[in-house]
């Protein structure tokens, strides 16, 4: 003889009823979870990412004005450099301004875009009056503005700007 046991079924649908709050109150509280957490996630990175940016800011003004100082110097002795004796002078002017951070090659153009002195002896006598960054200053000569170029690649095959 086979027992069977008969639940009613109001105890089954009350368990269902108290099955499915408890996974609703589970889903709303995960939920509730992800929603702060994405938030402080969010305002941590944003911490993250303005210190950097201010980083960066500082970092890049100090090579600016450092390379700024370096190019008065150098265009304040540029008159007592233009003779041919004068020349070893520019090089090794050039060579100890060339030392500041993010500073690879610095030349002295003259207005045909031929590159008189350089830092780096394969570049004399080279002209860059083609380049984009030598025409601009070509059309609109300032010796008071900072000119910056976009990106472009060196012939020592770098990205400088």
């Amino acid at each position: 003889m086979l027992l069977r046991i008969n639940q009613p079924k109001k105890t089954l649908y009350r368990q269902w009823l108290w099955l499915g709050l408890i996974l609703i109150a589970l889903g709303v509280g995960i939920t509730f979870n992800l929603y702060f957490e994405h938030e402080r996630t969010a305002a941590r990175e944003h911490d993250r990412l303005s210190i950097q940016a201010r980083v960066i800011a500082e970092n890049t003004e100090y090579q600016l004005t450092s390379a700024n100082l370096a190019l008065e110097n150098v265009r304040s002795n540029l008159a007592h450099w233009k003779d041919e004796a004068g020349q070893p002078a520019v090089i090794r002017h050039l060579k100890a301004a060339s030392i500041i951070p993010g500073i690879r090659t610095m030349n002295i153009v003259d207005k045909e875009g031929t590159i008189t002195a350089s830092t780096s002896a394969e570049l004399i006598g080279m002209n860059i009056g083609f380049r984009d960054y030598f025409q601009e200053v070509k059309r609109h000569p300032n010796a008071d503005i900072l000119y910056l170029s976009p990106p472009f690649e060196t012939v020592h095959k770098t990205y400088v700007i």
